[in-house]
């Protein structure tokens, strides 16, 4: 009687297990994976409000020790809508400089000034 060799390929159980293997690593992974990338996301965070505090820093020790302006409009055209660091103003001894946009003029892009995990439109343009 003669000796069939033996085929190297695989037979159809043994790909339905390779690929059902393969399909159970992944559907672990992917729930690590989005924490990873949340951890990342809050990390860059983190990191960005260290760089806003520096930059806060530094626009202090080169005004005076006044903090910067944080107002939302200009506030010679509007004192009753003037929203920022004008509660803290009695508390600095250089007072605050009264100017917008001085903190966006420090910045490249608006992103540093945005949580990458926030959502929503985001109008840095």
């Amino acid at each position: 009687m003669p000796v069939r060799p033996r085929s190297s390929a695989f037979t159809l159980v043994e790909l339905l297990v390779v690929i059902s293997v393969i399909a159970l690593l992944i559907g672990l992974l992917l729930p690590a994976l989005a924490g990873a990338r949340s951890a990342a996301q809050r990390t860059q965070c983190l990191s960005n409000q260290r760089q806003m505090m520096l930059a806060a820093t530094m626009y202090a020790h080169e005004h005076a020790g006044r903090l910067m302006p944080a107002l939302y409009t200009d506030f010679a055209s509007d004192p009753a809508r003037r929203v920022g660091w004008d509660f803290i103003e009695r508390y600095t001894p250089g007072g605050v400089v009264h100017e917008p946009g001085a903190m966006w003029s420090r910045t490249d892009t608006g992103e540093v000034l945005q949580c990458p995990s926030t959502d929503g439109p985001s109008n840095w343009s």
